[in-house]
């Protein structure tokens, strides 16, 4: 390989090989592509006219300037949007009018946000239950919810817009056209998404089978790259119809004759007609990398070329015979001597435009095979004619010592222009050239005129004056014709010498150029200096000659000594470590080291309890109960503080309020006094305040390192327990001893709720949120068979036993939320707290800081619960006699939501990440037609397990709006959007 691209290199700059690129195929082919699918179009009878009349605007104004304004032409007739194919299908193109798709989108914006709440909860629960009892994996149960998330909430939408009187307003048959093409969109996502899932199965198998085949290769990174992108090009050209074959059967399935028909020409362009085209177009579509311009300037009139441009069309010029003008101007010619008989010029949009080439131009470019040698003559060529016009034509015959100054009287005109209005060439006066004669004239007419300038003139004056005139004239006619003689005979002679000596020059100078600098380096080549020397010593003295015995060396003789030296050392360092680790291990760590119980700045500690991801500590219910009741105290102490801090406080604020109402009396506080020792007693109880907050705000805080609190865990069971005991316990505490105190402040309690990022009395919510301060979010997930688990031991087993008849001694049932819930009965509800009320005081200890207090009665609260409550409040529980049934039996569980974000910011947004806890149900209920709920006792088969606590987080976005938007106004969005940034900058 290395050889052959020395051989390309040293041919190439030898001869010149063809280096050419295609130009815009894929732009021609996507035109004829889009030609095919509509050519077999037709309008109807009754929008025929309509047509007609926009395509002749359209062939109107392309005859017409640029930059021509055209006032209220401008505005282009409504095209027609129904089209009918060969086989009568109609074909409804209305969602290309801009402006109804932009009236319909913001219909549809509005539309989707109300379609996208209040139903997404619910349905992702039930059918992560009904997965979950398939046996789903939660990695496909969470993606199967994402997709039928969205049909779901797709069809939601779609039913929403049929019915939608705004979108009716608009057009009444808008709604199904959009409708149609969103439903498109997903299809052809979903195809899409088929073949990507089909590349990534057929990469893993193909990475797996050259992994086993090719291990050693595997391990160099280049050469697994290139065999992934040949795998995955073979692959993409075997499937490259996939994709259309789905969509043409999803196109059937759903009814979209319109786009399945656009789908089926598509196919048959791709399938029939692409390779025949794309063939074409390589073959006429050639262009090459560089262009090479040589101009040469036009000292002889008789090769200059007039061209007529016309007004209408730029890019349209006609050659016209060059005719110059000697005695006349031309001003003086009527313009229809130039335009000849058949032209007349009647509006000015229509006047054509002349101009004139002074120069000729002779082109070469790297298309063809031996373009270098080509580009050697053209340049040769042109230093040629450029040598031959300054030696042969411009100093004999057209300058001041040419020939042509000896014999012609007049000046030699030497420019000349065009006329704009005729195409005439005239002589200008902008360059002449003097000849003896004219030099002669001119300077005895000088003389006269300065010897008559004065009004007395003086006969010395005059004769001083034609003495210097004769002088001049008479060194003229003696010197000027031996110098125009001579001068001019010697550049005819220059000339001819130059006519063999130029070519053999250029050969030289290309040679050279060889050499040291290439000047026509193709683009595809980085570097242009030396180019014959990195053709030899780059591509074949180093990367072919130099390489290959390189490698032959390092594989033969370098890698075998430095693997046999590794190994030999690799056994002798082994050896020698072995021993020296027995030897210290035995005499120094064995008998004098203990393992430390924290790391310090000598020893840390690298696996062992608390260190390793698999090793926990397993926490009893008792004790995470008495951690989540610090943290509240911890809440409790805050609000005691502020409590005393006012009372504290009161004092100062009476006295300056009595100062204030004796301010008309000129009295003001002295410093030093009954004020100063007032201010200096609230200040010594502000600090005994804070001081007693910071001490029991120490004692409320568990005593234990943050590495072992991010390592305790619950059971499963355990963990279901706490979720609801932890609500009630929260709730109890919160109405019991933090809500009178923010009754004692002139607290709103739902300010207290949001400045916790929590809807009011979302008990679960603080519960959790509390526990996943202290003991991190790991505590939400509970062991599992795999975990080492280490239990953990209080040490003050008093402050847990209060908590431990609370608790209940074997496990319950949970239920599901459901969907519609009937409301409590005032009835029922004071039975349940007055049964609920004896079993607390039946089961409280001998203090009354150990007992919880029971709920309050919140009679008018159950009745007038809205739907958003009943969601975040902790489930209800009813009690059977001596814990029957396992002592809970509740009767409606929901899905409790734990923020993830510690911002209260972000998780009091309704677009904040959540994480939702669903929870096993062995009962489900169902409302029957009669509105009624019954229990449906469900197998213990289908039952989901108890031992797994499952965590899944899934939003369901808006639905796009770009899916109502075909492709082709995106594209054509993007690329005015682009447009308009880069006008920006």
């Amino acid at each position: 390989e290395k050889f052959f691209i020395f051989h390309i290199w040293f041919v190439d700059l030898l001869i010149g090989l063809p280096h050419v690129h295609h130009d815009d195929i894929d732009r021609r082919l996507l035109e004829e592509r889009l030609e095919f699918s509509v050519a077999d179009l037709t309008v109807k009878s009754a929008n025929r006219q309509a047509l007609e009349a926009f395509w002749s605007f359209a062939e109107r104004i392309s005859y017409l300037p640029e930059n021509i304004d055209l006032g209220e032409e401008r505005q282009a007739p409504t095209p027609p949007y129904n089209f009918i194919t060969p086989s009568k299908l109609p074909i409804d193109l209305r969602i290309y009018d801009n402006q109804l798709l932009e009236r319909s989108l913001s219909v549809i914006n509005q539309l989707r946000q109300e379609v996208h709440d209040n139903w997404f909860e619910d349905f992702k629960n039930n059918l992560y239950i009904d997965l979950k009892r398939a046996g789903k994996p939660n990695d496909e149960i969470k993606d199967i919810i994402c997709a039928r998330g969205l049909r779901e909430y797709a069809k939601r939408l779609f039913e929403a817009m049929r019915d939608s009187e705004d979108l009716h307003a608009i057009n009444p048959t808008i709604a199904e056209a959009l409708i149609q093409e969103a439903t498109f969109s997903l299809a052809v996502t979903e195809s899409k998404a088929d073949l990507c899932d089909s590349w990534l199965a057929h990469k893993v198998t193909t990475e797996a089978q050259l992994q086993r085949d090719h291990p050693i290769l595997w391990g160099i990174f280049r050469w697994r790259k290139q065999q992934l992108a040949k795998i995955k090009e073979a692959f993409m050209q075997e499937h490259r119809f996939d994709v259309h074959k789905s969509v043409i059967k999803k196109c059937n399935e759903l009814g979209l004759r319109q786009h399945g028909y656009f789908v089926k020409r598509d196919l048959l362009f791709l399938t029939e007609r692409e390779s025949r085209i794309r063939a074409e177009l390589i073959k006429t579509s050639v262009s090459p990398d560089n262009r090479f311009e040589f101009k040469v300037l036009c000292k002889m009139m008789r090769h200059w070329k007039v061209y007529r441009q016309d007004a209408i069309f730029p890019h349209h010029r006609e050659r016209v015979d060059g005719i110059l003008l000697l005695g006349r101007r031309p001003s003086e010619v009527a313009v229809e001597d130039a335009l000849g008989p058949g032209c007349q010029c009647n509006s000015n949009l229509k006047k054509p435009e002349y101009f004139v080439t002074k120069h000729r131009e002779f082109k070469s470019s790297t298309r063809y095979a031996f373009w270098r040698w080509h580009t050697f003559f053209i340049a040769t060529w042109v230093l040629l004619l450029q040598s031959s016009q300054l030696f042969l034509y411009t100093i004999p015959f057209r300058s001041p010592i040419s020939f042509t100054a000896l014999c012609q009287k007049e000046p030699i005109q030497l420019s000349a222009d065009v006329d704009q209005k005729t195409g005439y060439l005239y002589y200008t006066d902008e360059k002449k050239c003097q000849t003896l004669h004219s030099r002669l004239s001119q300077l005895w007419t000088s003389a006269r005129a300065a010897a008559n300038s004065s009004r007395r003139p003086s006969n010395l004056r005059r004769a001083c004056i034609f003495f210097s005139a004769s002088f001049l004239s008479l060194f003229l006619i003696l010197l000027m014709p031996i110098l125009c003689l001579l001068l001019s005979t010697l550049s005819i002679g220059f000339g001819l010498v130059a006519l063999p000596l130029i070519p053999l020059l250029s050969l030289v100078f290309h040679l050279f150029c060889a050499v040291l600098y290439d000047f026509y380096k193709p683009a595809t080549y980085p570097n242009g200096a030396l180019p014959i020397i990195e053709a030899f010593i780059w591509h074949l003295g180093i990367r072919c000659i130099l390489q290959f015995v390189t490698a032959l060396l390092c594989g033969l003789v370098l890698y075998p000594i430095v693997t046999l030296i590794g190994i030999v050392f690799g056994i002798v360092r082994w050896c020698l470590r072995s021993l020296w680790d027995t030897m210290i291990f035995h005499l120094c760590l064995r008998p004098c080291l203990r393992i430390p119980t924290n790391d310090n700045y000598i020893l840390k500690r690298r696996a062992g309890p608390g260190l390793s991801p698999m090793h926990f500590y397993k926490a009893r219910l008792a004790d995470v109960c008495a951690i989540l009741e610090s943290q509240l105290e911890t809440i409790e102490v805050d609000e005691w503080r502020a409590q005393m801090d006012e009372i504290a406080r009161e004092p100062i604020r009476a006295y300056n309020s009595l100062a204030e109402s004796l301010a008309w009396l000129s009295l003001s506080p002295v410093e030093k006094g009954i004020f100063s020792q007032l201010r200096g007693l609230t200040k010594a109880w502000l600090e005994e305040i804070l001081q007693n907050a910071r001490q029991r705000k120490e004692e409320l805080h568990p005593k234990f390192p943050r590495c072992q609190a991010t390592r305790l865990k619950l059971s499963a069971n355990e963990l279901q327990k706490f979720i609801i005991i932890g609500a009630t316990q929260t709730q109890r505490f919160y109405q019991t001893r933090i809500l009178p105190r923010l009754q004692l402040l002139n607290k709103n309690p739902e300010e207290w709720w949001s400045r916790r990022g929590l809807r009011t009395d979302d008990y679960s919510g603080l519960c959790m949120r509390l526990m996943k301060t202290i003991l991190g979010e790991q505590f939400l997930t509970s062991l599992k068979e795999t975990d080492t688990v280490f239990p953990l031991h209080v040490r003050q087993k008093a402050i847990v036993s209060r908590f431990a008849q609370v608790i209940p001694p074997t496990p319950f049932i949970t239920r599901r939320f459901p969907t519609a819930i009937e409301p409590a009965s005032h009835e029922k509800t004071e039975k349940f707290h007055e049964t609920k009320l004896e079993r607390n005081q039946s089961t409280r200890t001998g203090t009354k800081a150990s007992s919880l207090p029971s709920i309050p009665r919140q009679n008018g609260a159950i009745e007038n619960m809205s739907e958003s409550s009943k969601h975040m409040s902790y489930p209800l529980m009813r009690v059977q006699g001596d814990y029957q049934n396992g002592g809970y039996n509740l009767e409606v569980q929901p899905s409790i939501d734990v923020d993830l974000d510690k911002s209260d910011l972000d998780s009091s947004s309704g677009i904040s990440k959540r994480q939702t806890v669903i929870l096993a149900s062995a009962k489900r209920q169902t409302e029957n037609t009669s509105g009624s709920v019954r229990d449906i006792q469900i197998e213990a088969e289908d039952d989901i397990s108890m031992g797994s606590l499952v965590f899944i987080h899934v939003e369901l976005p808006l639905f796009p709006l770009s899916t109502f938007v075909p492709k082709i106004l995106q594209e054509a969005a993007a690329v005015k959007h682009n447009k308009y940034v880069l006008n920006l900058f």
